[in-house]
């Protein structure tokens, strides 16, 4: 009688031990930006995975190369299961930094809307992540609007536009 709570206890434990929790997302990015030495300055992170829309992904990385000031300050973190086919889809884009994570090298991580490519904010002089932003299908102009408001994190200037009176 008194083995049967004993043999329950140890089937619980052995089980919980064996079942993988969910990690959260930020507790993720943290380790990656502190195993690539980024957490000294702020970065826009850009992640995009092998399953994802092929064509919002290439959206994506058409906004970030009309953007060059936001560019160099983002982190491209893509999870594929080639590093060669990973690399070869972000080759075109000048960006701080391109991280590769394999794709079953990623843990057991809920993403909101993992088929799809979003944004994260790390703020360097808090060492927080912002909450993700999901880019919306077929609008560049809010995303651009996206870039417009995290220009500040960077101390990035909008270029002064010359005014018809003052160009000659």
């Amino acid at each position: 009688m008194k083995r049967i709570p004993i043999i329950a206890f140890l089937v619980l434990a052995f089980w919980s031990c064996g079942t993988s929790r969910p990690v959260p997302e930020e507790t993720f990015w943290k380790q990656v930006f502190e195993r690539e030495n980024l957490t000294d300055s702020s970065a826009l992170i850009l992640y995009i995975g092998e399953g994802m829309c092929a064509e919002c992904i290439n959206k994506e990385l058409i906004n970030l190369c009309e953007c060059p000031e936001i560019a160099r300050n983002t982190v491209i973190v893509g999870s594929f299961s080639n590093k060669r086919h990973f690399l070869a889809s972000v080759a075109s884009v000048q960006v701080k930094r391109k991280i590769f994570v394999p794709e079953d090298g990623m843990p057991n991580i809920k993403f909101s809307a993992a088929l799809q490519p979003h944004y994260m904010l790390y703020v360097a002089s808090s060492r927080t992540f912002e909450p993700p932003y999901y880019p919306v299908d077929c609008s560049t102009e809010r995303t651009r609007d996206y870039y417009r408001s995290v220009r500040s994190v960077f101390s990035v200037r909008e270029r002064p536009s010359l005014s018809s009176d003052t160009a000659r």
